[in-house]
């Protein structure tokens, strides 16, 4: 998930009042209408205090109000920012209320990494709403996961597509395909509406366990699932394959989703192709 800081100057004359009443009922309804890449939108108000920590006089901050837009991706951004200017004439009223809202000349986007001192922690229970959030985001990825062998095995594949982010990437070995980006081409994969299960295959049933969810920052997991997969063929035959899913879960607007998922196999009966191994040899 990428993250974007606006960071915005009210015009002079312009109440701190009257500013937020403005962008919030005139300003942000134009913003929604147009934000077709952007997955979360929220603004952050910044009321001064006239002393700083040590307790010195400061004069008004240089901003007024930090926005704060998340995106899929850096190609979310990139594509969004490209559709601007193809097509200028689409955002001209965003920028006729920006004209009257914001000192444009003081106007700053950024890009945030962020990094995090949970000193709370150091309290037993003080950090207790981070660690419940930190247990139902594990619960949702974890169901994510067993929602995809269900979704599989029952030929649900438009909700199966959902499972996964608009621009994922799945690879299930170079013996099944190449690797497909994104979800539109995931659902293409399992066929169209009503086509039973997965192309050449009458069905399936996926069993998953050992789901293993580590979290890289509160908006991004690793995930890895052991799985065994029975598969019966229009030849009668039934091949399986033994392996993990090694997965990317990153949370959006809509929830937890899947932006990444590789297959790796550890052994199989009746499917002699090439897989990815279930230990890279690139980790040493």
């Amino acid at each position: 998930m990428l993250k974007v800081m606006l960071l915005l100057k009210r015009k002079p004359g312009l109440s701190m009042a009257a500013f937020i009443e403005r962008y919030e009922n005139v300003h942000v309804p134009l913003a929604e209408k147009h934000a077709t890449r952007i997955k979360h939108y929220q603004r952050h108000y910044l009321h001064a205090s006239p002393r700083d920590f040590y307790g010195n006089e400061v004069g008004e901050p240089a901003y007024d109000v930090i926005t704060e837009l998340w995106y899929e991706d850096m190609e979310a951004f990139t594509r969004q920012q490209e559709g601007i200017r193809r097509h200028p004439e689409r955002l001209a009223a965003i920028i006729a209320d920006e004209e009257s809202l914001f000192d444009r000349t003081k106007s700053r986007l950024v890009f945030v990494e962020d990094r995090i001192s949970d000193l709370g922690t150091r309290v037993p229970g003080a950090n207790l709403e981070r660690d419940v959030r930190r247990l139902m985001d594990k619960d949702e990825i974890v169901d994510l996961v067993h929602r995809y062998s269900y979704f599989v095995d029952h030929q649900l594949h438009d909700q199966l597509a959902e499972l996964f982010t608009e621009e994922c990437l799945v690879d299930y070995g170079p013996g099944v395909g190449p690797p497909v980006r994104g979800r539109r081409a995931l659902r293409a994969l399992f066929g169209g509406a009503g086509s039973g299960a997965r192309p050449g295959f009458l069905a399936t049933s996926h069993h998953n366990a050992n789901v293993l969810v580590t979290f890289e920052s509160d908006d991004r997991a690793s995930v890895r699932t052991s799985v065994y997969a029975w598969h019966r063929s229009s030849q009668g035959v039934t091949p399986r394959i033994w392996g993990y899913y090694q997965d990317v879960a990153v949370r959006t607007s809509a929830g937890w989703r899947l932006a990444e998922r590789q297959l790796r196999v550890a052994g199989n009966e009746h499917w002699p192709v090439e897989w990815h191994p279930l230990r890279d040899p690139a980790d040493g």
